[in-house]
């Protein structure tokens, strides 16, 4: 969580691919749905997940 939060400080446009993908680079085994639960967790104002639209 504390990785998420720091990353996120870093790069506030990181979404949830993108996060996965420098979790995994770091040793983490985790997917996609675990990222996302962990980003919506985190505290109000750190991290908001940036929802696309399908278009």
């Amino acid at each position: 969580m504390e990785i998420i939060d720091e990353y996120y400080l870093d790069h506030p446009t990181t979404g949830v691919k993108t996060m996965t993908m420098v979790l995994r680079e770091k040793d983490y085994t985790v997917n996609e749905k675990r990222v996302r639960r962990l980003m919506r967790k985190s505290p109000e104002g750190t991290v908001k997940l940036f929802i696309g639209f399908g278009g």
